[in-house]
């Protein structure tokens, strides 16, 4: 997967096919059970000149997450998951609480998410080590920890942190001809990527 952070991003249009043919562009999906996340950031295209990706395989990302859980809620993520309305206004809960890695942060909700890390900075290698004396924790967490700040950093100016699958279409355009011509070629089950 992706987690893409943009900084002052440009909405360039809506969704057409819902597809970005465009490679400097960052697709933002309509999760509607996530809208709110958004802060008021229109589902499409953006576009931004300052731009950070971390690409991270799902199953470290959820390990990650799952750590990030125990660290700072000091339950499990199944936990977290099963009791939205406590868990809620807790640290780091729109990183705990995400659906198949896909969607994306407005600004708002990445500074709230940037001021975790920032409160957490000097706790976490406290609080890890006491999960070392049990389990294995890698450098490599750090090292998300580390890209993930940066990534909520730019994407608290006026940007986005983005959830992307790469195997899946990122495509736009903005031309209604040509948009439809792709949602044909599509639908007749030619890869377009």
């Amino acid at each position: 997967m992706e987690i893409i952070g943009i900084r002052g991003a440009r909405h360039i249009h809506g969704v057409e096919v819902g597809y970005c043919v465009l490679q400097n562009h960052d697709y933002v999906e309509p999760i509607a059970a996530y809208a709110r996340r958004l802060d008021g950031k229109m589902i499409g295209c953006y576009e931004s000149s300052d731009r950070k990706v971390l690409t991270v395989s799902y199953s470290e990302f959820l390990g990650w997450r799952k750590l990030l859980s125990l660290c700072a809620t000091g339950v499990s993520i199944e936990t977290v998951w099963s009791n939205p309305l406590f868990y809620g206004d807790k640290p780091f809960y729109e990183l705990l609480d995400l659906t198949d890695y896909c969607g994306a942060y407005g600004p708002v909700t990445s500074k709230r998410l940037l001021n975790n890390f920032g409160e957490y900075r000097e706790k976490m290698p406290g609080i890890l080590d006491e999960f070392e004396k049990n389990q294995k924790t890698t450098s490599s967490w750090f090292e998300i920890y580390r890209q993930l700040r940066e990534i909520l950093d730019l994407a608290a100016n006026n940007g986005l942190m983005i959830f992307h699958d790469p195997e899946a279409p990122r495509r736009c355009v903005t031309n209604p001809t040509k948009a439809a011509l792709l949602e044909k070629a599509r639908k007749s089950g030619l890869d377009l990527k």
